[in-house]
């Protein structure tokens, strides 16, 4: 099984992983999980448990937080 601290898109840029999109939104980690679940949040799932996600869609969504 491929290490999580690796994970990389095509173009070198690292993905994220659920505690890493907490720091940066301040949203839940279990809110996190379940937008990933429900597809609200685009994300791939690695094993069980490990989701992993784009840092360009997180920082979006920060955005969007910010101005709210």
């Amino acid at each position: 099984m491929e290490h999580t601290n690796n994970l990389a898109m095509g173009n070198g840029q690292r993905l994220l992983r659920v505690n890493n999109v907490v720091r940066r939104t301040g949203i839940s980690e279990r809110t996190i999980r379940h937008w990933a679940a429900t597809g609200r949040l685009a994300a791939v799932r690695i094993g069980k448990k490990i989701w992993a996600f784009d840092p360009t869609v997180v920082d979006a969504i920060t955005r969007r937080r910010r101005k709210s």
